[in-house]
């Protein structure tokens, strides 16, 4: 991700790395477990999850921006070197991290060797359904969100190229509509008994964080008045505090919609709030 001294669009980016750094704030002490008596900080500390929603629609706002930036100074985009780039900035961690871990800890458990080779070959959060597996190496159970975000990087130059052939709107609209077929598929996954993990890592069946990203990067929401953003700010987040938790049934099929809206109601007051 580029720089805060940097700009995008006229941008200046200082603004989107604080939104980072409360996204890692929030991640960061989901992780430790408040006093049980501390009720309003175990509440909100279980929402520590939406730091991951804003990271991936902090992510593909800036993946799209930057295309947009590199068409207009060079005419075309490209793919190979955007892949080139992304697989430089994570394929180091993703591989040579656990394989350190491996060897200086040994296997926690006999899958090891399988979440090893799941993260080489970019299929680890799919490996990471079953706790028992990414709990197999010391120190690496966050390594899923790495393939996660790979996948996601296999689809946005390709959505970026459809924004230029059929306009916004038209890709705004289709982005839209497949996020029934989405909340579909996490009803499946929930009726089915299927451990909700498993929707939390698989990016075709909670998309909202990434595809309000991208609407953002196209200005779709440049225009909307502040006081409405704020709202939907304010509503989501009461949204996600009483809907049930992310890693129950119905949570896991209701939550990812307001996780969404209120990464990217936070990534428009971020860009835009001072400008207001």
């Amino acid at each position: 991700m580029p720089s805060s001294r940097s700009s995008i669009d006229g941008l200046r980016t200082d603004q989107l790395d604080g939104l980072r750094f409360l996204a890692f704030a929030m991640v960061f002490f989901s992780h430790f477990s408040a006093p049980a008596e501390y009720s309003s900080v175990v509440m909100v500390q279980k929402q520590g999850w939406v730091g991951v929603e804003i990271f991936f629609a902090l992510s593909s706002f800036l993946l799209f921006r930057l295309f947009e930036q590199e068409r207009a100074r060079t005419g075309r985009i490209s793919i190979s070197q955007f892949f080139v780039r992304r697989l430089l900035r994570i394929y180091p961690l993703m591989v040579l991290f656990p394989l350190a871990m491996l060897l200086a800890y040994g296997p926690q458990n006999p899958a090891a060797y399988g979440w090893l080779l799941g993260l080489v070959s970019f299929v680890g959060n799919y490996i990471a359904w079953f706790p028992d597996n990414w709990s197999s190496i010391r120190y690496t159970a966050q390594l899923w969100s790495l393939p996660y975000e790979f996948q996601i990087y296999l689809l946005l130059p390709l959505l970026f190229l459809l924004y230029l052939s059929v306009g916004r709107h038209a890709l705004a609209t289709g982005l839209l509509c497949v996020l029934p077929l989405c909340l579909l598929g996490r009803v499946a996954f929930a009726l089915s008994g299927v451990a909700t993990q498993a929707v939390y890592m698989t990016p075709l069946l909670r998309p909202e964080s990434t595809i309000v990203g991208i609407l953002v990067a196209m200005g779709l929401t440049r225009r909307l008045p502040l006081p409405l953003v704020a709202a939907v700010f304010l509503l989501s987040g009461i949204g996600l505090v009483f809907l049930p938790y992310i890693h129950t049934p119905v949570g896991s099929v209701l939550a990812y919609l307001p996780a969404g809206l209120f990464a990217g109601s936070l990534l428009h007051i971020a860009l835009y709030a001072q400008n207001a």
